[in-house]
C-alpha cells in the first residue's frame, strides 16, 4: 500500500466516498477506475515480491549443488589440463627434441631420416674425428658411415636397438666405439627423449658387415641387450685384442670376428647356443677361450676355430651336440680335449693338424 500510495493512488478511497455522496454518477466511475488502477498496481507489486522470495528460496535450496557442480568444472578442467600436459610431453616433447637435434646436426652435416626421423641414414660430415650421437636415434641405417674415413671415435647412446647393414665396413680409422651409457650428446634437448624412447634399452642387433673391415678398432662395448651378433661383424678388426660379451647374447654369427689376428681371448656367457661358421677363423693369437657356468652352448659351426694356432686349451661345453667340419683344424697347440657325450658324429677334419 505504501508502495501504491507512491504511485499516485492514495486517494481512491476518500475519492470514492465522496462521489457516492454527490450521487455523481461520473465521479464514481472515475473513482472505480482510480481503484481499479490500485488493485492492479498491488497484484503486481505482490507477485513481484513473491517472484523475488521464491528466487530466494531456491538459490538458498540449491546452493550447495551449485558450489559442488561449479567446484566439478574446476576438477574437470584442471583434470583435461593435467592430461594436455602428459600428452605433450609423451607425444609432443620427444619430437620436438628430435627436430632440434636434427636442426643442429644439419649444421654439420648430418641428416635424420627414416622412421619418426629417428634412424640416421648417412653421416655427410666426413672429416668428423670423434662423434657423440645424441639420443633421438634408434637406429644406425645401412653404410652410414662409410665414408668417414678420418673418424677414429664413437659414442652410441643406449637409445639405438640396431647397427645396420655395413654400417662402418672399411672405416680403416675407427679406433674406439661405445654402445652403452645414457642419453648420448646434448643431454639437456634430450633428456624426455630418452626417458620416453631409451628406457632400459641399448643396442639389440649389430647387423652384417657392421664393423666390418675397421682394422685400428681396439676396443668396443657390448652391452647389456645386445641379442645377436650379425655374419662378419666385426670381420678383419685386426686391432681387437679380446672380446667380452654379454649374457643377453643368443648368437655368434658366420665370419663374426674372423681375421681378428690380435684378439687374445674370449669370453662366451651361457646365454649362447649357437657358434657360427668361420666365427674365430685365423685368429692366430687367441690363447683362451672361456665359457660361462652352465653354459648352454649347443652347436659348434665348420671352420669355427680353424687356425687358432697358439689356442692351448678348449673345454667344449657338456650340451654341445653337432662340431662343424674342421672345427679346430689347425689348432697345433691342443694336446687334450673332452668329447661331450651327446656327440654323436664328428665330422672330417674336425681336429686335422
Amino acid at each position: 500500500l505504501a508502495e501504491a500510495k507512491t504511485n499516485g493512488h492514495s486517494s481512491c478511497s476518500s475519492d470514492a466516498s465522496k462521489s457516492m455522496n454527490n450521487s455523481n454518477i461520473s465521479s464514481i466511475v472515475n473513482s472505480a477506475a482510480g481503484c481499479f488502477d490500485l488493485g492492479k498496481n498491488l497484484v503486481a507489486i505482490s507477485t513481484t515480491k513473491l517472484q523475488q522470495t521464491s528466487q530466494q528460496n531456491v538459490t538458498e535450496l540449491f546452493a550447495p549443488l551449485i558450489f559442488l557442480s561449479e567446484k566439478a568444472i574446476k576438477y574437470s578442467i584442471l583434470v583435461v589440463e593435467i592430461a594436455v600436459i602428459l600428452f605433450a610431453l609423451i607425444w609432443g616433447v620427444p619430437r620436438v627434441c628430435v627436430r632440434l637435434h636434427q636442426h643442429r646436426m644439419d649444421s654439420i652435416g648430418m641428416p635424420l631420416a627414416g622412421d619418426n626421423n629417428r634412424q640416421l641414414l648417412e653421416y655427410k660430415n666426413v672429416d668428423a674425428e670423434t662423434v657423440v650421437l645424441p639420443g633421438c636415434f634408434t637406429s644406425i641405417g645401412k653404410d652410414a658411415f662409410i665414408d668417414c674415413k678420418k673418424l677414429k671415435s664413437i659414442t652410441i647412446p643406449a637409445t639405438v636397438k640396431e647397427i645396420g647393414l655395413k654400417a662402418f665396413e672399411n672405416v680403416e680409422t675407427l679406433e674406439e666405439v661405445k654402445i652403452s651409457g645414457g642419453a648420448g650428446a646434448y643431454s639437456l634437448l634430450n633428456f624426455a627423449t630418452y626417458l620416453v624412447l631409451g628406457k632400459d634399452s641399448t643396442a639389440a642387433v649389430i647387423e652384417k658387415e657392421a664393423f666390418s673391415g675397421c682394422k685400428k678398432l681396439k676396443s668396443i662395448d657390448l652391452p647389456e641387450g645386445l641379442t645377436s651378433i650379425g655374419q662378419s661383424a666385426f670381420a678383419d678388426c685386426r686391432k681387437l685384442t679380446s672380446v667380452t660379451m654379454s649374457d643377453s647374447v643368443t648368437s655368434i654369427g658366420d665370419y663374426a670376428f674372423e681375421y681378428c689376428s690380435n684378439i687374445e681371448s674370449v669370453y662366451i656367457p651361457a646365454s649362447i647356443t649357437e657358434i657360427g661358421e668361420q666365427a674365430f677363423y685365423w685368429l692366430y693369437s687367441l690363447k683362451t677361450v672361456t665359457f660361462e657356468n652352465e653354459s648352454q652352448l649347443v652347436s659348434i659351426g665348420a671352420n669355427a676355430f680353424y687356425q687358432c694356432s697358439n689356442l692351448e686349451s678348449f673345454d667344449i661345453p657338456a650340451g654341445v651336440t653337432e662340431i662343424g667340419e674342421q672345427a679346430f683344424s689347425g689348432c697345433a697347440k691342443i694336446e687334450q680335449i673332452t668329447i661331450p657325450a651327446g656327440i654323436f658324429f664328428i665330422e672330417k677334419f674336425t681336429f686335422a693338424s
